[in-house]
């Protein structure tokens, strides 16, 4: 959806994919990092870093606690 520029929807099933994903799964777990990471990407695609920023510092923070601050997820997250 987001690559087709369908961001409202978009937003709108992630915020849902989040809500269902943090009832099973820790925010730590890979599920919710890749749902939130996914979301950082529709509120930048609108010009909406303000709200994408803390989101991409807590994947960011997530993954480099999980895997190292030298290991290419960390840097694909950034």
């Amino acid at each position: 959806l987001r690559k087709s520029g369908q961001y409202a929807e978009a937003e709108t099933h992630l915020q849902r994919a989040l809500t269902i994903l943090r009832t099973e799964y820790s925010d730590e777990s890979e599920h919710v990092i890749s749902v939130l990471g996914n979301l950082s990407l529709v509120f930048l695609d609108t010009n909406r870093s303000d709200e994408a920023e803390p989101i991409l510092r807590q994947v960011l923070a997530t993954v480099r606690a999980k895997s190292g601050a030298n290991h290419p997820n960390a840097a694909r997250s950034m």
